[in-house]
C-alpha cells in the first residue's frame, strides 16, 4: 500500500506520463506552484 501524504511534507519524487506520452515530474510541477494531480488506470480496460 502507498505511503499517504501529509500537509507541509515535500512532494515525492515521481514521475508519469500524461495524456501525450510526455514524462511530468511531479516534484517538478509542484514546485512552481498550486497543482492538482489526477491519476486513473486506462480507460475500459477493467481496472
Amino acid at each position: 500500500m502507498a505511503e499517504s501524504l501529509e500537509v507541509g511534507k515535500a512532494v515525492p519524487k515521481a514521475e508519469a506520463k500524461n495524456h501525450k506520452g510526455e514524462i511530468v515530474r511531479v516534484h517538478e510541477v509542484s514546485a512552481e506552484g498550486l497543482a492538482f494531480f489526477f491519476f486513473y488506470p486506462k480507460a475500459l480496460t477493467g481496472g
